[in-house]
């Protein structure tokens, strides 16, 4: 079932074309990476897609719905959500309170409610704490959860981030290089990681990358992006042995 359609996309920020002509498809449930060089237009892309920025020509659909002039916070709420290459987490309190944090965006009770502490008040409260043991639990490190942000490694902030961007129960998930920073035996793990997602919560990835190699062994597709525009869509395996292509993506 197709989920997101990028048709015909384009953005001009001050009067310069940044994006050109962008066309992508994902499928329910279905991984797609997004390659290219530095400056290549994938963190735009990510801006576009979540409602940072608006395109000035083209259409953005999800679920048969045109989202192209969204808010952030009504694209968030329909099934779209993202990591940052950069961590968005508070280094000054624990790694659980960062998670419960992130789930009051779906929280569904009033000023009232918190004043005098109604029942709906506190039943979503224990259901929010309940819903993000449960995360620390599935990503196998409930042991971190009482930890000072500021205070752990940079392999659990990137798998800290990515459960944020699950509170809130996301049908596409965009992750502007996850694996940024990390050793390849972490970049590994964060791959195994996303496999999960992408298996557990039945969750369409759209993974935008430098490295090609953290791509081609979990991606159904890769879409190649430079100066703005999307060169070709296709398969992990086509896109590796087209020697012009690796050319480029190594070159830069």
């Amino acid at each position: 079932m197709l989920l997101l359609n990028i048709r015909e996309v384009s953005l001009s920020i001050n009067h310069k074309r940044i994006l050109r002509d962008l066309n992508l498809k994902i499928q329910e449930n279905e991984i797609i990476g997004l390659i290219g060089p530095r400056g290549s237009g994938k963190t735009l892309l990510c801006d576009l897609l979540t409602g940072f920025y608006h395109s000035n020509m083209g259409k953005i659909i999800f679920a048969g719905e045109n989202i192209s002039n969204y808010s952030q916070d009504k694209i968030n709420k329909l099934g779209i959500s993202r990591s940052f290459k950069e961590s968005r987490l508070f280094d000054s309190i624990s790694a659980i309170e960062n998670i419960e944090i992130a789930f009051h965006s779906t929280i569904n009770y009033n000023f009232f409610d918190i004043i005098f502490k109604t029942d709906n008040f506190l039943d979503q409260e224990k259901t929010i704490k309940e819903h993000s043991e449960e995360l620390f639990n599935i990503f196998g490190i409930s042991d971190i959860r009482n930890e000072i942000v500021k205070n752990i490694s940079i392999r659990l902030k990137k798998k800290l981030d990515i459960m944020r961007g699950l509170t809130s129960e996301p049908r596409v998930f965009i992750l502007d290089n996850p694996t940024y920073g990390m050793s390849r035996q972490d970049s590994q793990e964060i791959i195994r990681l996303l496999e999960m997602i992408n298996h557990k919560f039945r969750t369409a990835l759209l993974i935008a990358e430098e490295d090609i190699n953290v791509l081609v062994n979990i991606c159904d597709r890769i879409a190649v992006m430079e100066h703005g525009t999307i060169l070709i869509v296709g398969k992990p395996a086509e896109i590796k042995n087209n020697q012009a292509l690796m050319s480029m993506l190594i070159g830069n």
